[in-house]
């Protein structure tokens, strides 16, 4: 990945890359031109980083969607969102612990689940809905 394409992958102009990531505009300027190359080892220093702040941005909106959650129906039917690798997975879980839902969201802004539980009718992965009993639903944008 080049450089420019984490910037566009991040939706910034040069200006709020070059803020974010304390590298000088011009430096990007030349990188995206070809003028210079990108050493690899900053490419891949910069991926992790971007990486890192995505996850963060994300587990801060799935935190607050967990706390309206337990807001709305209490502090025991949500277990605490956990990072794994590039996923955040938590458990919706209904006090008769018959079925439950594991949620999992993804940097994309893909959200799935799949039901857990001797009650549970449906154990493949799909794509998340969210009933209208819920809070709003996750907006990762």
């Amino acid at each position: 990945m080049t450089a420019r394409e984490i910037r566009e992958l991040l939706g910034v102009s040069r200006a709020e890359f070059s803020r974010r990531y304390k590298i000088p505009v011009r430096t990007l300027e030349n990188w995206d031109a070809d003028v210079n190359k990108a050493p690899e080892w900053a490419l891949s220093l910069l991926e992790r980083v971007v990486k890192e702040d995505a996850m963060k941005k994300t587990l801060d909106i799935v935190n607050g969607y967990v706390n309206g959650i337990r807001e709305r129906h209490g502090k025991e039917i949500v277990t605490d969102p956990v990072v794994d690798g590039d996923v955040i997975r938590f458990t919706l879980q209904p006090d008769d612990q018959i079925q439950g839902t594991i949620f999992e969201v993804t940097l994309d802004g893909s959200v799935r689940n799949k039901g857990i539980g001797p009650g549970c009718f449906w154990t493949e992965w799909r794509e998340a809905v969210f009933s209208g009993n819920d809070p709003e639903p996750l907006d990762l944008q």
